[in-house]
């Protein structure tokens, strides 16, 4: 199994009556298999580095082509920090991800993770 771990920048997202954006979900992590597991760390705290508690979720998205993301999981709880994907077919996709606030704000999304998915081979 390939592990890909990426550490992406800080996103700019304001919540409403805060002052500092909040930080995107940052260490993607996905697993090539037919069903993919997605990965992240999740946010607590904006670019002040205060503590918020209005993180509703996190959006996965995905798509065969760099930057076009055609499907997207919603991921509810601020705690929750990864996701199964099911009926990939063999193929390139790539991945996003993004943390929503209770009121719908969405932060710019994760740095883009890439990967083949294709059958497990046993040996």
């Amino acid at each position: 199994m390939t592990i890909i771990r990426i550490f992406a920048a800080v996103a700019v997202l304001l919540i409403a009556g805060c002052s500092a954006p909040i930080h995107e979900p940052k260490s993607l992590v996905v697993t090539p298999k037919y069903a993919v597991s997605v990965s992240w760390e999740t946010v607590n705290q904006n670019t002040d580095n205060e503590t918020i508690t209005d993180v509703a979720g996190y959006i996965v998205r995905w798509g065969q082509r760099s930057g076009s993301y055609d499907n997207a999981q919603f991921v509810p709880g601020s705690t929750i920090s990864s996701a199964e994907l099911q009926g990939l077919t063999a193929g390139q996709y790539y991945f996003v991800v993004t943390a929503v606030t209770e009121s719908g704000v969405e932060s710019e999304p994760s740095q883009e993770m890439g990967i083949d998915v294709g059958p497990e081979v046993s040996q």
